[in-house]
């Protein structure tokens, strides 16, 4: 088990077709209702761990890439920069521009962080003490039947609610008079996020999208886990709702979307807070998703399909590195004295019975090889002999 430079790029391409793939079929709203947006938020967890695991294994076989990536391979390691006395090729240069931008990236958004934390005990007038507050609160703990220790603050300067905090938890809400109904609905909303660990998980992405700034399709499954997280929160909420209650639910969402000023959506927004209503376009797609029936039965078996088939191509995705193919000048290569070369033809393997691996050189030399470099030999003709 290894990591190279032809790994950690397949990697690269396989989890950012996948990302793509993903976003077009979770966009499909049949498809999310039938398979369950569970299946999403998995599929997506899957790019996650292929990119932070880009090993190479002893049963990986070599998929040559076309001619034209020969010379893209050449310009990445041969390409050469020299400051002072130190002389960096392209890949180390890379890899040091990579760790920076990360490390400034990850700083900014601690910083961020701490003070946004900062700015919500500033915005949080008080702590919410009344009776009817904490009485419709006790009810959403009943229904949830899980109790996580959350606070309810009510401010004058929001007009949106929104569940804050990944180690501590606190429920912000406009500084309003509530319906019960609406109170109810808001409070199950976010502690709903707090039991689904949804601001942990945005937490986590944002890091990743820190780590693989350079990537693009990274912030395409942020921004689609996201509203994926939204999407999973209501439907938790609304498979236990009828029909009427269902309605008062998308009311609420609806009226808080009417009610909320653009500007503190803008000040206030970050990425590790949940929200009851975004933009209006993410509402609608909410609401179409709430609106498709279930189905009738748990298609057990099309969803047994579908997650075989992702943890299929999961794994055979360590099965194949893509690699360019290419034989050095004949102007580069320096002969001397009893140099040889190792050829099909004057070389082969031989497997001895306690599983060793010798190859017998031109010059009748036997030497060790590892299974790995066994495996390369013979992708490229060379003969096993078993002793």
């Amino acid at each position: 088990m290894m990591i190279t430079i032809f790994s950690f790029i397949t990697a690269v391409m396989l989890c950012s077709i996948l990302t793509v793939s993903i976003y077009f079929f979770r966009n499909n709203r049949i498809l999310v209702r039938w398979f369950g947006v569970m299946s999403i938020v998995l599929l997506y967890a899957v790019c996650l761990v292929r990119m932070l695991f880009p090993f190479e294994f002893s049963f990986t076989s070599v998929v040559v890439t076309p001619a034209v990536f020969n010379d893209l391979y050449s310009i990445i390691t041969n390409g050469q920069i020299r400051f002072m006395s130190i002389s960096l090729n392209t890949v180390q240069i890379f890899l040091a521009l990579w760790a920076i931008v990360s490390f400034t990236i990850l700083l900014y958004f601690a910083i961020f962080y701490i003070k946004y934390l900062k700015s919500f005990k500033k915005i949080a007038k008080y702590k919410s003490k009344d009776d009817y507050t904490n009485q419709i609160f006790e009810t959403v703990i009943g229904r949830s039947k899980r109790k996580i220790n959350v606070s309810i603050m009510y401010s004058p300067e929001i007009t949106m609610p929104m569940g804050v905090g990944v180690f501590r938890h606190y429920i912000l809400l406009p500084d309003r008079e509530y319906g019960d109904d609406e109170l109810f609905y808001t409070l199950l909303h976010e502690y709903t996020h707090f039991l689904n660990r949804d601001l942990l998980v945005k937490m986590l992405i944002h890091i990743y999208c820190c780590v693989f700034w350079w990537n693009p399709t990274v912030y395409l499954l942020r921004k689609d886990l996201e509203q994926t997280l939204e999407i999973k929160c209501d439907l938790t909420i609304t498979k236990t709702l009828n029909k009427e209650e269902k309605v008062i639910y998308l009311q609420t969402i609806a009226s808080a979307v009417k009610k909320a000023i653009e500007i503190d959506l803008v000040k206030y927004q970050a990425k590790v807070v949940s929200q009851l209503a975004g933009n209006k376009s993410a509402v609608m797609e909410r609401f179409e998703i709430i609106a498709i029936e279930e189905p009738k039965y748990r298609v057990t078996i099309k969803s047994a399909i579908f997650y075989m088939f992702f943890i299929s191509v999961f794994t055979l995705s360590y099965t194949i590195v893509l690699q360019p193919k290419g034989n050095p000048p004949q102007s580069e290569i320096i002969e001397e004295d009893g140099d040889f070369e190792l050829t099909p033809q004057n070389t082969y393997i031989l497997e001895t019975k306690d599983g060793r691996y010798i190859l017998k050189t031109p010059d009748g030399r036997f030497d060790e090889i590892s299974e790995y470099s066994k495996n390369m030999m013979v992708e490229s003709g060379f003969e096993i002999k078993k002793e």
